[in-house]
């Protein structure tokens, strides 16, 4: 590179000053002495520029029309022309044709400003060959600052190019094989004056495979090479490109996913190109898939989850704030499905909430939407109703899909649901609402005897909040010891003396005072108190009743009411002999009592328990015969002592043909099966007279006396009403 030094620069200031002058003839008589004077002063400097511009640097001197007038021996070397051949040529005698017009527009206008120019020019050798010159024009001004001839200093950068040249194939083979390796491929894309789209280029390992090779498409349109329906897609974005967007799209090709992106090449203001760069997603759209499953299915039942009905229900209040149709939601709880999932196991539990989400699924539609919130809770989601009937009428249906039993290897269940309903805009305006008060009315469904649905109501509120505030006081009772066994008596209907008693749980609040069975029962169950509580009441009933033996008192069977989530736990007989042992009790002088519900899930199992308690010498009877689901086949396998008929059969039976029938019936199969009777709430004197014709064994209700604290109980036994000396069998 050519450095000029001070003394260079005024040679160079000079040289176009005289060089100016030289030109104006008419007026070099005149100033010949001035020329002469600042020739020779100038001429020491010039020669040494010369010299220096000789050796290392292309010199060439052109006019305004670009035709060279003076060319320094580098030049000559360097191009392969002689000065001859040189002077009086256009400077396009060097001209390579790689450059194009506009290149040399802006290098023209520039130095014709009176501007230097500078820039990188690949020229032609006489040869054909080409070199690269790095130049600066400098334009020679006369006095009134105007261009008179142009001076161009040019060094030889042909090396340089030639490595950068090599770099940028390196380069370019290097970016070929990443994109291979990362399996894309690029192509470039051509637009056509009339608008249509050809492919130009199509490189990489992935367009291989799919046979999108140069050979194959160069000049092709879009429909020419792929489907119509990717080719619509394809071209739809390639009109953005053209019109400047960068665009990314994704389009399915041969069962495969793909992403594309598209940058536009713009040169002169005008986009002649688009370079896109493919990859191919399939696996990533599978991976979306199972991302977009995980966060809105539920992985058990595949029930869409919670996160989706907050959305559709979202969608729903916001088209139902511009239309006149009302939204229903419908809170689902599965009855009692605690006890299973904690006696089976989790195994059999995630099968039976299976088969219920299959169920439920059958009634799945635009109109009715089922989705999973978690452990036994669903909801269904009805976004479009006229009215609460439509709401009742669905709810109806589901309660109906639990009719029929559930099946699983050996194991048969019975299954109910409890179903809450709130709708909108009555229930509530916005999600939280309505999902607060649909549970709301779903406890109340509960309370009131399970298997139904409700519709929520303001007052369920204030129910509520009563509920969640007698359990909070509930766990308190059983660590305060608030709890009570009251007992009542159950009557020969030969002898009408008394045969036993039944031991039932009462709660007397120091604040609330009588709390009603019906209300903390429940609540106990739920909870899972129930299984501390009824350990207690067995523990307390025993202890009671020795104490009354050994107080000289005719011995009596106690009967105790045992839950069936209490019952399936794994070491329940074995606390039956311990609480036995602990209070020295005779086995013969407890019954248990079992409804029939909790028998009727896992039967082989359950037989083997009523087995083991029956040979340690304990009562077995079934409680609430008649309102349960066990068929006459597990029943009459049953080890068992005796049936308790349900008050809700003998309650009129004195004047209810229907009552009356069904509890003749009860009584001739309890002795074709050898099992003594046991009819309860017998409150009047023709109940008992139509109980006692009809052979009935033995009965309890208020007729005969309330269930009494354990203090006026032994009142009545120590005057001696209804007294039996009989030691109770075990038979």
């Amino acid at each position: 590179m050519l450095t000029f030094n001070s003394s260079s620069i005024r040679a160079i200031t000079i040289l176009n000053h005289l060089l100016g002058k030289l030109q104006c003839r008419d007026l070099l008589e005149p100033l010949i002495d001035e020329v002469i004077t600042e020739l020779k002063e100038a001429l020491r400097e010039v020669s040494e520029l010369k010299w220096a511009l000789d050796v290392s640097t292309i010199v060439a001197v052109t006019d305004l029309s670009g035709k060279i007038v003076y060319a320094n021996d580098k030049f000559c070397e360097i191009s392969g022309y002689s000065r001859e051949e040189l002077i009086g040529q256009n400077h396009r005698i060097v001209n390579s044709g790689y450059h194009d017009k506009s290149f040399f527009r802006q290098m023209w206008q520039t130095i014709r400003e009176g501007n230097i120019w500078n820039g990188e020019i690949k020229n032609r050798r006489k040869n054909g060959s080409f070199y690269w010159v790095n130049t600066t024009i400098v334009p020679l001004m006369d006095e009134q600052g105007k261009p008179t001839q142009y001076i161009s200093f040019r060094n030889d950068i042909t090396k340089g190019k030639e490595a950068e040249e090599k770099l940028r194939q390196a380069l370019k083979n290097d970016f070929i094989r990443t994109v291979n390796a990362l399996h894309n491929f690029v192509f470039k894309l051509n637009q056509r004056e009339d608008g249509s789209f050809i492919y130009v280029l199509f490189e990489g390992k992935l367009a291989k495979q799919l046979g999108l090779t140069t050979e194959k498409t160069y000049g092709k349109t879009p429909n020419q090479v792929f489907p119509p329906e990717t080719a619509e897609i394809l071209e739809a974005n390639y009109r953005r490109a053209f019109q400047g967007e960068r665009v990314t799209y994704n389009y399915r090709y041969k069962n495969r996913d793909f992403q594309t992106s598209l940058s536009p090449i713009i040169e002169d203001g005008r986009i002649i190109e688009i370079i896109g760069s493919t990859s191919e997603i399939t696996e990533l759209k599978r991976a979306e898939e199972t991302i977009r499953q995980m966060a809105y299915l539920d992985a058990l039942t595949s029930l869409p989850n919670r996160r989706m009905f907050m959305e559709d229900l979202a969608e729903a209040l916001s088209q139902a704030e511009v239309s006149s149709n009302e939204i229903a939601v419908l809170f689902l709880d599965l009855d009692r499905f605690k006890q299973i999932n904690d006696t089976l196991g989790h195994t059999i539990g995630d099968h039976l909430l299976k088969v219920v989400a299959d169920r439920l699924r059958t009634q799945s539609g635009d109109d009715c939407k089922i989705y999973r919130l978690g452990g036994d809770e669903f909801v269904v989601l009805l976004p479009r109703i006229k009215d609460e009937a439509e709401a009742t009428y669905v709810a109806g249906r589901l309660l109906d899909l639990f009719r029929t039993t559930f099946k699983w290897d050996h194991y048969e269940f019975f299954i109910t649901c409890s179903i809450g309903i709130s709708i909108y805009p009555f229930a509530g305006a916005d999600i939280e609402s309505l999902m607060k008060n649909a549970d709301t009315a779903m406890y109340h469904a509960k309370n009131s005897g399970r298997n139904a649905y409700r519709l929520y109501t303001p007052k369920m509120n204030v129910e509520y909040d009563e509920h969640l505030r007698l359990e909070v006081h509930l766990r308190r009772a059983v660590e305060k010891r608030e709890l009570q066994l009251y007992y009542q008596p159950r009557v020969d209907t030969k002898s009408g003396q008394i045969k036993g008693m039944e031991a039932l749980l009462r709660w007397i609040h120091p604040e609330m005072g009588f709390i009603s069975p019906a209300k903390f029962i429940p609540i106990a169950e739920e909870t899972g108190l129930i299984v501390t509580i009824g350990e207690w009441v067995i523990r307390e009933a025993c202890e009671q009743n020795r104490r009354w033996i050994d107080c000289g008192f005719p011995p009596l069977r106690v009967s105790v009411n045992v839950s069936g989530l209490q019952f399936q736990q794994a070491n329940f007989v074995e606390l039956v002999r311990s609480i036995l042992e602990e209070t020295g009790l005779d086995p013969c002088y407890l019954e248990l009592e079992i409804t029939e519900n909790s028998m009727i899930n896992d039967v082989e199992d359950n037989i083997a328990t009523l087995m083991r308690l029956r040979e340690m010498g304990v009562y077995i009877s079934i409680d609430d015969f008649g309102t349960g689901y066990s068929s006459f086949s597990y029943l009459k396998r049953f080890p068992i002592h005796a049936l308790k008929i349900d008050q809700s059969f003998v309650r009129d039976v004195a004047t209810d043909k229907n009552n009356a029938a069904i509890v003749k019936a009860i009584v001739q199969l309890a002795h074709h099966m050898n099992v003594s009777l046991v009819a309860e709430g017998v409150e009047d004197e023709a109940t008992f007279r139509f109980l006692q014709a009809e052979r009935c064994d033995e009965v309890q209700g208020y007729f005969f006396s309330r269930p009494l604290p354990a203090e006026e109980f032994e009142r009545m036994l120590a005057a001696g009403e209804f007294i039996t000396t009989e030691k109770p069998g075990s038979e």
